[in-house]
C-alpha cells in the first residue's frame, strides 16, 4: 500500500466506505511512449464486488488480463479508458459483464495522468426494473388478448369530493372492436365527453356508486347512443384509491336469442292456455332392456284436462298404465310406438274407457323420449255419426223395401191394365156395330187412359231401376250405343220424316243402360215436342271442356276438371226459360194429354241418370224455335 499522510488515511477510509466501486488506473506504456494498457493503481473494497477479488488481488491488474472478464470485454474496457484518458471527457455508460452476470454503471473521469472510473452495481435494479416491464408486458399481452373490452380511468371530483366525471386512464384492444375508438380518441379524455349518454342510461351511476363504496357490480346493461346500439355484460370494480376498471363484453347475439326465446315461450304458453285442443307431452318409460313400458305425463295445458276427464294431479303423476291398465295393448299405444320409431305423425280416434269419452288425436314426436299428443274430444260428434249410421242403414233398408215395394206394386198394376185392355178389346168385338158413336168415344177413352197407366208403370219401373240399381262401370262408346238408340226409334223417325244429325261421340266410362235410357229419353222428347208442319231438326255434338269453361255452376273443386259437353239441340215447339227447371221434376208437364202424351217421368230419369255418372244436364228453350239440351258427364 502507498504511504500516506493522516489526512491521506482519513480520504481513503472514505472511499473504502463508499457504496460505489472506485478504481484508479494509470497507463503502461510501451519504451516508445505508446499506451499499451491500463493496471490498477488504486481500488477500494466495493470494487472487488465487480470482479469477485478482493482490492489486494485487484490491485496491479491490467485490463488486458483483468479477471472476471472475458476478451471482449477486456477490449471494451481497454478502448473506453483509452478514450478519456487521450480526450479528457466524462464518460458514463452502463453496461453487462457477462462472465459475472452482473450489469454496471460507470462514470469514468480523467485524473491527473490516470483515469478514475467510479460504477455502480445495477443488476439488482435492472432485474427489478425487467421484471416490471415483463409484467408489464404480461398485463398488456392479457388486456390486449381479452375477449371482453376492459377500460381503467380516474375519478375526477369536485370540491365537495363528489364524482362528477372520470379521467380515461387505459382502454384494450377489445374495447376499440366493440366500441370502433382508438387509443388516442379516449386515453386522456373525460369519459362523459366519451359517452354523453350514460348520464341518461344511468351507467355513469353505476361507475360513480362503485367507486364511492368500493363494492363490485355484475350487470346486463342495454346501451343506446353515442353510436353504440348493444346489450352489454359488465362487471365494475374499484381500482386503487380512486379508479375504476370495466369490463365488459357485447351479448346483444346471445340476449336477442334468449329475448326470442322468451317470446317463443309465452306464445307457447299462450297457446297451451288458450288452444281450443287439449295438448300434452308423454315422457315414455323403459324397461332395462330399452323397452318401451310406460308412459307419463309431464305437460298438459287445461283443454287437456277438460277434454279427458282427468285430474291435473293425477294427470301429472299417474302412469298411463296406472290409469288405463290395458293400454300397452291398444292400437292407440301401438300407434305411439310407430310414430316413435319413425318419425312419422299418426291420427286416430280413441275411447277413453275410464271416462267413458272419445278423442280425436293427432301423435307427433317431439325426440326420441318424448311424445306430442294433440287432441281434441269428439264424444258428440262421434255419437251423432252413429246415430247417423244408425239412420243411414234404417233409410238404406226403407229404400230397399220401397224398391220391393214399387216393382211389387208395378207388376200388380200391369195385370189390372193388361185386363182392362183385353176386356176392352172383347167388348169392343162382342158388340160390333150395336155401339153407337158415344160408346165407342168411350171405349176409346178407357184404353187411352189404361196406356197411360201402361206407360206411367213402365216409367216408374225404369226410374225405379236408375235410382237404386248400381252395377259396375264400363267404357261405353257413345257412337254404337246413339246407333243402337236410332235403330230403336226408327219407327217414330220415319212417320215424323226426322233428320239426326250425330257428330263424332266420345267413350263414356258409366252404366250401358243407363246412358242408353238418358240419349232415349233426349231424343224421344224432340220427337214428341216437334211443331206440326215442321220437318224436325235435331243435331247432336260433343266436345272436351274444361269445367270453368262449360258455362255449368259447378263445385268449387270440379272447376278444373275435364268434361264432355254433349248437346241435343232441335227446332220444335221450345219452351219459356223459366220452366228450364220444372221440366226435371217427377210427373210435371207443360203440355196436356190432348196435346202431346207422356208421363212427365222421362227427363226427371235424364237428370237421375246424369247424377248417377257424377254429372250434370240443363236445358234452354225459345217458344217456337226449339231447345237445347247439355249433358256434362266427366271425361275419363
Amino acid at each position: 500500500m502507498v504511504k500516506t499522510s493522516l489526512d491521506a488515511r482519513v480520504a481513503l477510509a472514505l472511499l473504502d466506505n463508499q457504496p460505489e466501486s472506485i478504481v484508479y488506473y494509470i497507463p503502461v506504456r510501451e519504451p516508445g511512449g505508446r499506451v499499451v494498457d491500463f493496471s490498477v493503481a488504486y481500488c477500494n473494497k466495493e470494487a472487488g464486488h465487480f470482479t469477485n477479488l478482493s482490492p489486494d488481488e485487484l490491485l496491479g491488474q491490467s485490463v488486458s488480463s483483468m479477471a472476471g472478464t472475458d476478451e471482449n470485454m477486456r477490449g471494451f474496457l481497454f478502448d473506453q479508458i483509452l478514450e478519456v484518458y487521450h480526450s479528457g471527457r466524462q464518460i458514463e455508460v452502463q453496461f453487462f459483464n457477462p462472465v459475472l452476470q452482473k450489469y454496471f454503471s460507470v462514470l469514468r473521469s480523467k485524473v491527473d495522468d490516470g483515469v478514475l472510473a467510479i460504477g455502480r452495481d445495477k443488476t439488482a435494479e435492472i432485474k427489478e426494473q425487467e421484471e416490471k416491464e415483463k409484467q408489464q408486458h404480461l398485463a398488456d399481452s392479457i388486456l390486449d388478448t381479452s375477449l371482453n373490452g376492459i377500460f381503467a380511468c380516474e375519478a375526477i371530483r369536485n370540491g365537495k369530493g363528489k364524482v362528477v366525471d372520470f379521467r380515461m386512464q387505459r382502454i384494450n384492444r377489445a374495447f376499440t372492436e366493440m366500441t370502433g375508438l382508438k387509443e388516442e380518441d379516449v386515453v386522456g379524455r373525460n369519459y362523459l365527453s366519451i359517452f354523453p349518454a350514460s348520464k341518461e342510461n344511468g351507467t355513469f351511476d353505476m361507475n360513480c356508486r362503485v367507486v364511492d363504496t368500493g363494492l363490485s357490480a355484475h350487470e346486463e346493461i342495454y346501451y343506446e347512443g353515442d353510436q353504440l346500439d348493444a346489450w352489454y355484460d359488465v362487471s365494475l370494480s374499484k381500482l386503487g384509491a380512486d379508479g375504476l376498471l370495466v369490463t365488459f363484453f357485447d351479448i346483444t347475439r346471445q340476449k336477442k336469442a334468449f329475448l326470442e326465446t322468451q317470446q317463443q315461450k309465452s306464445l307457447l304458453d299462450s297457446i297451451l292456455v288458450h288452444s281450443a285442443n287439449g295438448i300434452s307431452v308423454t315422457r315414455v318409460l323403459r324397461n332395462e332392456q330399452g323397452k318401451v313400458i310406460d308412459g307419463l305425463t309431464i305437460l298438459a295445458n287445461d283443454a287437456a284436462v277438460r277434454y279427458t276427464g282427468i285430474p291435473r294431479e293425477l294427470y301429472l303423476t299417474k302412469t298411463a298404465t296406472e290409469m288405463d291398465p290395458g293400454i300397452v295393448d291398444s292400437p292407440y299405444f301401438q300407434l305411439c310406438m310407430k310414430t316413435l320409431e319413425t318419425g312419422e305423425p299418426q291420427f286416430t280416434q280413441y275411447f277413453l274407457e275410464f271416462t267413458g269419452r272419445w278423442l280425436e288425436i293427432t301423435i307427433s314426436r317431439l325426440d326420441q323420449d318424448h311424445i306430442i299428443t294433440v287432441f281434441t274430444d269428439v264424444s258428440q260428434a262421434r255419437e251423432a255419426a252413429l246415430r247417423q249410421q244408425q239412420l243411414m242403414e234404417e233409410l238404406r233398408k226403407s229404400n230397399e223395401n220401397l224398391e220391393e215395394f214399387t216393382r211389387a206394386a208395378s207388376h200388380d198394376l200391369k195385370e189390372p191394365i193388361r185386363k182392362v185392355h183385353y176386356f176392352t178389346g172383347r167388348l169392343r168385338s162382342q158388340l160390333g156395330g150395336k155401339l153407337d158413336a158415344e160408346n165407342n168415344r168411350i171405349l176409346d177413352r178407357i184404353e187411352k187412359a189404361a196406356e197411360r197407366m201402361r206407360l206411367l208403370v213402365d216409367d216408374l219401373l225404369d226410374y225405379s231401376e236408375v235410382s237404386y240399381h248400381r252395377r259396375e262401370t264400363e267404357a261405353v262408346d257413345l257412337n254404337e250405343k246413339l246407333n243402337q238408340i236410332l235403330i230403336d226409334l226408327e219407327l217414330p223417325i220415319r212417320e215424323k220424316d226426322a233428320v239426326i244429325d250425330i257428330g263424332p261421340m266420345p267413350v263414356i266410362n258409366g252404366y250401358r243402360r243407363q246412358l242408353q235410357q238418358l240419349f232415349q229419353n233426349l231424343l224421344q222428347n224432340a220427337l214428341k215436342y216437334s211443331r206440326p208442319g215442321v220437318r224436325p231438326q235435331i243435331r247432336i255434338r260433343s266436345r272436351e271442356v274444361n269445367g270453368a269453361d262449360s258455362r255449368f255452376e259447378l263445385p268449387q273443386d270440379r272447376l278444373h276438371h275435364a268434361f264432355h259437353l254433349i248437346e241435343i239441340s232441335d227446332n220444335g215447339i221450345g219452351f219459356e226459360q223459366k220452366d228450364a227447371e220444372r221440366i226435371f221434376l217427377m210427373f210435371q208437364r207443360l203440355h196436356g194429354n190432348s196435346e202431346y202424351s207422356g208421363s212427365g217421368v222421362g227427363l226427371a230419369l235424364a237428370r237421375k241418370v246424369a247424377e248417377n255418372h257424377n254429372g250434370f244436364i240443363t236445358a234452354e228453350g225459345r217458344p217456337g224455335e226449339g231447345s237445347v239440351f247439355r249433358v256434362l258427364l266427366p271425361a275419363g
